[in-house]
């Protein structure tokens, strides 16, 4: 196996943008890095570049000695570019062991693992909101930062929109592509869909009249036959009930839109969700 071609990905969010990478090979396993440096983003995509003619053509299995040839190449400058590579290789390496890539590296340290959750990129700026913002974090969990975003409808990739989703679908064409920039893959069928078209389905926010929390992927039914699917869900404290995202035929995507799924129905709102009554 070799390493054919390095992509990179950047997705932005109200605070910062997120830079990911993707390793390719000539046996068509890929794998995933992140690259994201703060407010930095276009220097670190051209290091992307740049250290490309280093891993052209080298072994994706071989991630540790990949990283000392760029590392060392580097002059001994550790890069954010760099361990995005590394990272992705050793993706690529898990996927060929079929194996989890925490097995990989010496296998599990502990059963659970608090993480570090931010639910507050959007709003006022002073100590006091944050304050606030933390205080109900804290006292819902972590599932509060799903359920605020949802709340919000801001989606996350890979679970509300991925490769298989052009921007219009997935409503980021105002946010996360440029219509200006020079050449770049895709550019030819946004602006198509952008001046002459439109998509067929489209991402909406939804309020779930079930006595369970949908699960992801279940279809969305209207008269019988299936309008869409639902991609995350959560509880939503403001609403009173369950909450999620999902992807539906455009002639049911209008708000307060109903469609059908198993053990109740899924209505179309137009975000932020809002406190009943």
């Amino acid at each position: 196996m070799r390493i054919t071609e390095l992509r990179t990905f950047v997705a932005g969010n109200p605070w910062k943008n997120w830079l990911f990478v993707q390793v390719c090979t000539d046996e068509g396993v890929t794998g995933l890095g992140e690259a994201t440096g703060g407010l930095e983003t276009r220097p670190i995509e051209e290091q992307v570049r740049e250290i490309g003619r280093f891993v052209i053509g080298e072994d994706p299995l071989s991630p540790v000695r990949l990283w000392q040839k760029i590392y060392k190449g580097m002059f001994l400058r550790p890069s954010l570019a760099a361990s995005a590579i590394e990272i992705a290789c050793w993706d690529i390496l898990g996927k060929t062991l079929n194996a989890p890539v925490w097995k990989l590296l010496g296998g599990k340290q502990r059963p659970r693992l608090r993480v570090y959750a931010n639910g507050w990129y959007k709003g006022p700026r002073d100590p006091g909101f944050f304050g606030e913002a933390a205080a109900r974090v804290k006292e819902m969990g972590y599932t509060a930062l799903n359920a605020v975003r949802l709340e919000q409808a801001i989606p996350w990739y890979g679970y509300d929109f991925t490769e298989k989703q052009i921007p219009h679908e997935a409503g980021l064409q105002d946010s996360h592509i440029s219509y200006t920039k020079g050449c770049y893959t895709g550019q030819e069928i946004v602006e198509r869909v952008r001046s002459r078209g439109q998509v067929n389905r489209t991402r909406v926010s939804l309020k779930f009249d079930t006595p369970n929390q949908p699960a992801p992927n279940t279809a969305l039914l209207f008269d019988g036959k299936e309008f869409g699917y639902v991609t995350r869900t959560g509880f939503s404290p403001a609403a009173n009930t369950f909450i999620g995202m999902g992807y539906v035929r455009r002639e049911k995507a209008a708000p307060e839109s109903v469609l059908e799924l198993a053990g109740g129905t899924a209505t179309v709102y137009a975000a932020p969700v809002s406190s009943p009554g």
